[in-house]
Protein backbone atom coordinates (compact mmCIF):
# COMPACT_ATOMS: atom_id res chain seq x y z
CA UNK A 1 0.00 0.00 0.00
CA UNK A 2 1.30 3.61 -1.35
CA UNK A 3 2.32 5.74 2.07
CA UNK A 4 0.64 8.47 0.60
CA UNK A 5 -2.78 6.70 1.14
CA UNK A 6 -5.29 9.35 2.62
CA UNK A 7 -3.28 12.04 3.02
CA UNK A 8 -5.06 14.21 1.45
CA UNK A 9 -8.51 15.49 2.91
CA UNK A 10 -11.75 13.46 1.99
CA UNK A 11 -15.16 15.28 1.75
CA UNK A 12 -17.37 13.13 2.35
CA UNK A 13 -21.10 12.80 1.22
CA UNK A 14 -22.65 10.97 4.07
CA UNK A 15 -25.71 10.14 1.27
CA UNK A 16 -22.85 8.05 0.11
CA UNK A 17 -22.19 6.05 3.61
CA UNK A 18 -23.20 2.29 2.49
CA UNK A 19 -21.05 2.81 -0.96
CA UNK A 20 -17.97 4.16 0.78
CA UNK A 21 -18.50 1.51 3.91
CA UNK A 22 -18.54 -1.26 1.00
CA UNK A 23 -15.24 0.53 -0.89
CA UNK A 24 -13.88 -0.25 2.85
CA UNK A 25 -14.47 -3.38 3.07
CA UNK A 26 -13.44 -4.58 0.00
CA UNK A 27 -9.88 -2.52 0.70
CA UNK A 28 -9.54 -4.32 4.11
CA UNK A 29 -10.45 -7.61 2.34
CA UNK A 30 -7.13 -7.00 0.46
CA UNK A 31 -5.07 -6.03 2.85
CA UNK A 32 -5.35 -8.63 5.08
CA UNK A 33 -2.62 -10.76 3.70
CA UNK A 34 -1.60 -13.85 6.29
CA UNK A 35 -4.09 -12.94 8.77
CA UNK A 36 -7.70 -13.37 6.18
CA UNK A 37 -7.72 -17.14 7.38
CA UNK A 38 -7.54 -16.35 11.19
CA UNK A 39 -9.80 -18.95 13.34
CA UNK A 40 -12.87 -18.42 14.91
CA UNK A 41 -11.78 -18.86 18.60
CA UNK A 42 -8.24 -19.44 19.37
CA UNK A 43 -8.47 -21.68 22.36
CA UNK A 44 -8.54 -25.71 21.76
CA UNK A 45 -12.12 -27.02 22.09
CA UNK A 46 -14.82 -29.59 21.51
CA UNK A 47 -18.97 -29.63 20.86
CA UNK A 48 -20.43 -31.80 23.93
CA UNK A 49 -23.56 -30.49 23.71
CA UNK A 50 -26.29 -29.30 21.07
CA UNK A 51 -30.06 -28.36 20.89
CA UNK A 52 -31.28 -26.95 17.84
CA UNK A 53 -28.75 -23.91 16.86
CA UNK A 54 -26.98 -23.81 20.03
CA UNK A 55 -23.67 -25.58 20.45
CA UNK A 56 -21.93 -26.04 23.81
CA UNK A 57 -18.12 -26.21 23.56
CA UNK A 58 -15.82 -27.61 26.20
CA UNK A 59 -12.13 -25.81 26.20
CA UNK A 60 -9.39 -27.91 26.86
CA UNK A 61 -7.91 -27.25 30.23
CA UNK A 62 -5.04 -28.99 32.22
CA UNK A 63 -5.74 -32.51 34.60
CA UNK A 64 -6.03 -30.60 37.75
CA UNK A 65 -8.62 -28.57 36.98
CA UNK A 66 -11.48 -30.54 36.81
CA UNK A 67 -12.61 -30.80 40.08
CA UNK A 68 -13.11 -27.10 40.07
CA UNK A 69 -16.49 -25.24 39.77
CA UNK A 70 -16.97 -24.85 36.05
CA UNK A 71 -17.35 -22.08 34.25
CA UNK A 72 -19.88 -20.88 31.19
CA UNK A 73 -19.50 -17.79 29.12
CA UNK A 74 -22.92 -16.57 27.67
CA UNK A 75 -21.83 -14.52 24.84
CA UNK A 76 -24.65 -11.80 23.40
CA UNK A 77 -27.04 -12.75 21.12
CA UNK A 78 -26.54 -10.44 18.35
CA UNK A 79 -22.65 -11.44 17.93
CA UNK A 80 -20.99 -14.49 17.68
CA UNK A 81 -19.07 -16.16 20.57
CA UNK A 82 -15.66 -16.23 19.36
CA UNK A 83 -14.87 -12.09 20.72
CA UNK A 84 -13.98 -13.57 24.24
CA UNK A 85 -11.41 -15.58 22.36
CA UNK A 86 -10.66 -13.65 19.36
CA UNK A 87 -7.05 -13.92 19.47
CA UNK A 88 -4.15 -15.42 21.53
CA UNK A 89 -2.70 -12.30 23.26
CA UNK A 90 -6.44 -10.78 23.55
CA UNK A 91 -8.16 -14.11 25.18
CA UNK A 92 -10.49 -14.18 27.90
CA UNK A 93 -11.44 -18.08 27.69
CA UNK A 94 -8.00 -19.31 27.73
CA UNK A 95 -6.59 -18.10 31.33
CA UNK A 96 -9.88 -19.33 32.59
CA UNK A 97 -9.68 -22.50 30.86
CA UNK A 98 -6.21 -23.15 32.46
CA UNK A 99 -7.68 -22.67 36.19
CA UNK A 100 -11.10 -24.45 36.00
CA UNK A 101 -13.19 -26.67 33.64
CA UNK A 102 -14.29 -23.90 30.72
CA UNK A 103 -17.72 -23.63 28.62
CA UNK A 104 -19.04 -21.37 25.87
CA UNK A 105 -22.33 -21.30 24.09
CA UNK A 106 -22.21 -20.85 20.68
CA UNK A 107 -25.78 -19.83 20.00
CA UNK A 108 -25.45 -20.56 15.98
CA UNK A 109 -27.00 -18.99 13.11
CA UNK A 110 -30.96 -18.49 14.29
CA UNK A 111 -33.29 -18.58 10.96
CA UNK A 112 -36.51 -18.67 10.38
CA UNK A 113 -37.86 -21.53 12.62
CA UNK A 114 -36.52 -19.91 15.80
CA UNK A 115 -38.84 -16.70 14.94
CA UNK A 116 -41.82 -17.73 17.69
CA UNK A 117 -38.84 -18.30 20.17
CA UNK A 118 -39.86 -15.69 23.06
CA UNK A 119 -36.96 -13.55 24.61
CA UNK A 120 -37.46 -16.48 28.17
CA UNK A 121 -36.81 -19.29 25.81
CA UNK A 122 -32.92 -18.50 26.31
CA UNK A 123 -32.80 -17.22 29.91
CA UNK A 124 -34.92 -20.20 31.23
CA UNK A 125 -35.42 -22.74 29.07
CA UNK A 126 -31.81 -22.60 26.68
CA UNK A 127 -30.01 -21.70 29.47
CA UNK A 128 -31.54 -24.23 31.94
CA UNK A 129 -30.49 -27.13 29.79
CA UNK A 130 -26.77 -25.85 29.36
CA UNK A 131 -26.59 -25.55 32.92
CA UNK A 132 -28.01 -28.64 34.12
CA UNK A 133 -25.98 -30.58 31.40
CA UNK A 134 -22.47 -29.02 32.97
CA UNK A 135 -23.83 -30.08 36.57
CA UNK A 136 -24.20 -34.04 35.47
CA UNK A 137 -20.66 -33.70 33.69
CA UNK A 138 -19.27 -31.84 36.35
CA UNK A 139 -20.45 -33.18 39.50
CA UNK A 140 -21.01 -29.79 41.10
CA UNK A 141 -24.61 -28.49 41.87
CA UNK A 142 -23.08 -25.04 41.12
CA UNK A 143 -21.58 -23.40 38.35
CA UNK A 144 -19.81 -19.81 37.42
CA UNK A 145 -21.21 -17.71 34.44
CA UNK A 146 -19.88 -15.14 32.82
CA UNK A 147 -22.22 -12.89 30.18
CA UNK A 148 -21.40 -10.46 27.99
CA UNK A 149 -23.38 -8.06 27.04
CA UNK A 150 -27.19 -9.35 26.33
CA UNK A 151 -25.37 -12.40 27.50
CA UNK A 152 -25.41 -11.15 30.43
CA UNK A 153 -28.89 -9.77 30.71
CA UNK A 154 -29.53 -13.94 30.12
CA UNK A 155 -26.70 -14.70 33.13
CA UNK A 156 -28.43 -12.60 35.28
CA UNK A 157 -32.38 -13.36 34.97
CA UNK A 158 -31.01 -17.07 35.27
CA UNK A 159 -29.43 -16.56 38.47
CA UNK A 160 -32.85 -15.24 39.55
CA UNK A 161 -34.96 -17.95 38.30
CA UNK A 162 -32.56 -20.53 39.62
CA UNK A 163 -30.29 -19.06 42.56
CA UNK A 164 -29.37 -22.66 43.90
CA UNK A 165 -27.54 -23.45 40.37
CA UNK A 166 -25.27 -19.82 40.33
CA UNK A 167 -22.11 -19.87 42.31
CA UNK A 168 -21.06 -16.77 41.36
CA UNK A 169 -22.03 -14.69 38.22
CA UNK A 170 -19.72 -12.15 36.03
CA UNK A 171 -21.99 -9.32 34.37
CA UNK A 172 -19.27 -7.95 31.17
CA UNK A 173 -20.99 -4.75 29.74
CA UNK A 174 -24.36 -6.10 30.42
CA UNK A 175 -27.45 -4.10 30.30
CA UNK A 176 -29.80 -4.61 33.06
CA UNK A 177 -31.48 -1.28 34.16
CA UNK A 178 -32.68 0.19 30.84
CA UNK A 179 -33.75 3.77 32.18
CA UNK A 180 -30.86 5.14 30.79
CA UNK A 181 -30.01 3.15 28.12
CA UNK A 182 -28.26 6.40 25.53
CA UNK A 183 -29.02 6.48 22.20
CA UNK A 184 -30.40 2.49 22.00
CA UNK A 185 -32.83 3.50 24.81
CA UNK A 186 -34.41 6.25 22.45
CA UNK A 187 -34.64 3.92 19.10
CA UNK A 188 -36.39 1.13 21.26
CA UNK A 189 -38.79 4.03 22.37
CA UNK A 190 -39.49 4.74 18.81
CA UNK A 191 -39.21 1.61 17.70
CA UNK A 192 -42.53 0.08 16.06
CA UNK A 193 -43.07 -2.89 17.89
CA UNK A 194 -45.94 -3.99 16.84
CA UNK A 195 -45.71 -3.93 12.88
CA UNK A 196 -42.40 -5.50 13.11
CA UNK A 197 -43.65 -8.60 14.96
CA UNK A 198 -46.43 -8.87 12.29
CA UNK A 199 -43.96 -8.77 9.44
CA UNK A 200 -40.64 -10.07 10.44
CA UNK A 201 -38.89 -13.57 10.96
CA UNK A 202 -36.08 -11.81 12.97
CA UNK A 203 -34.36 -8.35 13.24
CA UNK A 204 -31.12 -8.75 10.49
CA UNK A 205 -27.69 -8.83 11.76
CA UNK A 206 -26.69 -6.56 9.02
CA UNK A 207 -29.36 -4.10 10.30
CA UNK A 208 -28.67 -4.35 13.80
CA UNK A 209 -24.57 -3.59 13.15
CA UNK A 210 -25.81 -0.65 10.87
CA UNK A 211 -27.68 0.74 13.53
CA UNK A 212 -24.33 0.68 15.74
CA UNK A 213 -22.35 1.98 13.36
CA UNK A 214 -25.07 4.80 12.97
CA UNK A 215 -24.51 5.78 16.67
CA UNK A 216 -21.04 6.39 15.53
CA UNK A 217 -21.42 7.69 12.19
CA UNK A 218 -17.85 8.27 11.51
CA UNK A 219 -16.55 5.49 12.92
CA UNK A 220 -15.55 4.40 9.58
CA UNK A 221 -13.49 6.84 8.42
CA UNK A 222 -11.52 6.51 11.92
CA UNK A 223 -10.89 2.96 10.75
CA UNK A 224 -9.30 3.90 7.59
CA UNK A 225 -7.52 6.53 9.00
CA UNK A 226 -6.12 4.00 11.77
CA UNK A 227 -5.47 1.55 9.30
CA UNK A 228 -3.28 3.89 6.98
CA UNK A 229 -0.80 5.19 10.04
CA UNK A 230 -0.57 1.25 10.85
CA UNK A 231 -0.27 -0.98 7.94
CA UNK A 232 2.96 -2.10 8.38
CA UNK A 233 2.61 -2.59 12.30
CA UNK A 234 1.77 -6.86 11.41
CA UNK A 235 0.11 -7.36 15.03
CA UNK A 236 -2.20 -4.20 14.45
CA UNK A 237 -2.91 -5.50 10.87
CA UNK A 238 -3.73 -9.27 12.81
CA UNK A 239 -5.95 -7.62 15.45
CA UNK A 240 -7.96 -5.34 12.75
CA UNK A 241 -8.65 -8.04 10.68
CA UNK A 242 -10.02 -10.29 13.49
CA UNK A 243 -12.09 -7.35 14.61
CA UNK A 244 -13.28 -6.54 11.28
CA UNK A 245 -14.26 -9.81 10.72
CA UNK A 246 -16.12 -10.27 13.94
CA UNK A 247 -17.54 -6.53 13.34
CA UNK A 248 -19.21 -7.03 9.88
CA UNK A 249 -18.99 -10.04 8.47
CA UNK A 250 -20.30 -12.47 10.80
CA UNK A 251 -23.49 -11.05 11.74
CA UNK A 252 -26.36 -12.97 13.95
CA UNK A 253 -30.21 -12.52 13.06
CA UNK A 254 -32.36 -11.93 16.27
CA UNK A 255 -35.31 -14.04 16.25
CA UNK A 256 -38.38 -11.56 15.82
CA UNK A 257 -40.09 -12.63 18.73
CA UNK A 258 -37.45 -12.36 21.08
CA UNK A 259 -36.53 -8.76 19.79
CA UNK A 260 -40.05 -7.79 20.41
CA UNK A 261 -40.28 -9.10 23.95
CA UNK A 262 -35.97 -7.13 24.89
CA UNK A 263 -37.33 -4.26 23.10
CA UNK A 264 -40.72 -3.85 24.67
CA UNK A 265 -40.43 -5.42 28.35
CA UNK A 266 -36.89 -4.14 28.75
CA UNK A 267 -35.96 -1.38 26.68
CA UNK A 268 -39.13 0.04 26.75
CA UNK A 269 -40.96 -0.92 29.93
CA UNK A 270 -37.36 -1.39 32.33
CA UNK A 271 -39.37 -4.02 33.91
CA UNK A 272 -35.57 -6.27 34.88
CA UNK A 273 -34.38 -3.15 37.17
CA UNK A 274 -38.59 -2.73 38.13
CA UNK A 275 -38.29 -6.18 39.52
CA UNK A 276 -42.13 -6.39 37.39
CA UNK A 277 -41.31 -9.06 35.01
CA UNK A 278 -42.66 -12.91 35.01
CA UNK A 279 -42.35 -16.11 33.25
CA UNK A 280 -45.16 -17.23 30.34
CA UNK A 281 -46.73 -19.22 33.67
CA UNK A 282 -47.02 -16.02 36.01
CA UNK A 283 -44.16 -16.58 38.32
CA UNK A 284 -42.47 -13.54 39.55
CA UNK A 285 -38.60 -12.81 38.27
CA UNK A 286 -37.39 -11.44 41.49
CA UNK A 287 -34.11 -10.65 42.03
CA UNK A 288 -34.66 -10.66 45.43
CA UNK A 289 -34.36 -14.25 45.45
CA UNK A 290 -30.80 -13.96 43.73
CA UNK A 291 -27.75 -15.26 46.11
CA UNK A 292 -24.62 -15.19 43.91
CA UNK A 293 -21.91 -13.10 43.97
CA UNK A 294 -21.74 -10.91 41.36
CA UNK A 295 -18.89 -9.16 39.56
CA UNK A 296 -20.54 -5.60 37.75
CA UNK A 297 -17.43 -4.94 34.87
CA UNK A 298 -18.31 -1.47 32.79
CA UNK A 299 -17.23 0.95 30.75
CA UNK A 300 -16.87 4.95 30.70
CA UNK A 301 -16.75 4.95 27.09
CA UNK A 302 -19.70 2.28 26.47
CA UNK A 303 -22.23 3.72 23.28
CA UNK A 304 -23.68 0.80 23.64
CA UNK A 305 -24.51 -0.24 27.25
CA UNK A 306 -23.35 3.23 29.33
CA UNK A 307 -22.49 2.72 33.12
CA UNK A 308 -26.04 3.70 34.64
CA UNK A 309 -27.59 0.85 32.74
CA UNK A 310 -25.40 -2.03 33.85
CA UNK A 311 -26.51 -1.08 37.94
CA UNK A 312 -28.77 -3.89 39.44
CA UNK A 313 -32.34 -3.41 40.26
CA UNK A 314 -32.68 -2.07 44.18
CA UNK A 315 -34.36 -5.83 45.18
CA UNK A 316 -31.22 -7.36 45.07
CA UNK A 317 -29.73 -7.61 47.87
CA UNK A 318 -26.55 -10.12 46.93
CA UNK A 319 -23.10 -9.30 47.21
CA UNK A 320 -21.52 -7.82 44.51
CA UNK A 321 -18.28 -5.36 43.40
CA UNK A 322 -18.19 -3.03 40.46
CA UNK A 323 -14.96 -2.22 38.38
CA UNK A 324 -15.32 0.10 35.95
CA UNK A 325 -12.49 1.39 32.74
CA UNK A 326 -11.83 4.01 30.75
CA UNK A 327 -12.56 2.57 28.00
CA UNK A 328 -15.63 1.19 25.28
CA UNK A 329 -18.11 -1.73 24.64
CA UNK A 330 -15.62 -3.61 22.87
CA UNK A 331 -12.66 -2.27 24.41
CA UNK A 332 -13.37 -3.53 27.41
CA UNK A 333 -12.86 -6.87 25.96
CA UNK A 334 -10.09 -6.83 23.58
CA UNK A 335 -8.46 -3.15 24.49
CA UNK A 336 -5.54 -1.75 26.66
CA UNK A 337 -6.91 -2.52 29.81
CA UNK A 338 -7.92 -6.18 28.23
CA UNK A 339 -5.26 -7.51 30.53
CA UNK A 340 -6.22 -6.09 33.69
CA UNK A 341 -9.97 -7.45 32.78
CA UNK A 342 -8.63 -10.91 33.00
CA UNK A 343 -6.98 -10.91 35.57
CA UNK A 344 -9.27 -9.36 37.78
CA UNK A 345 -11.70 -12.31 36.21
CA UNK A 346 -9.65 -15.05 37.17
CA UNK A 347 -9.17 -13.15 40.85
CA UNK A 348 -12.98 -12.43 41.40
CA UNK A 349 -13.23 -16.72 40.19
CA UNK A 350 -10.60 -17.64 42.79
CA UNK A 351 -11.85 -16.55 46.03
CA UNK A 352 -13.09 -19.14 47.90
CA UNK A 353 -11.90 -21.88 45.10
CA UNK A 354 -9.22 -24.42 46.63
CA UNK A 355 -5.83 -24.56 45.35
CA UNK A 356 -5.87 -21.65 42.97
CA UNK A 357 -3.94 -18.59 43.90
CA UNK A 358 -4.49 -15.03 42.42
CA UNK A 359 -3.12 -13.45 39.43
Amino acid sequence: MKAGFLKRPMKVNMNMYPQIDSMIDDFFRKQAGRWADLPKGVTGRREVFRAGNMKLFKFDSPAEVEGRTPMLFVPSLINRWYILDLTEETSLVKPVAEKFPTYMIDWGYPGCEASHLPFEHFYKRALNRIVKFICRESGHEKINMLGYCIGGTLSYLYSCIEPERVNKVILLASPINFEDGGISGLYAKNFPTEQFLESMESMPGGKIAEFFNNIQPFGVIKKMQMFQKKHQDEGFVKMFVAMERWIADDGVNFPAKAYYDFIGDFYGKNKLAKNELTLSDGTAIDAARRTAECLILNATADHIVPVPATALPAADAAPRETLTYNTGHIGITVGKYGAEVRKNVINFLNKGEEGVANV
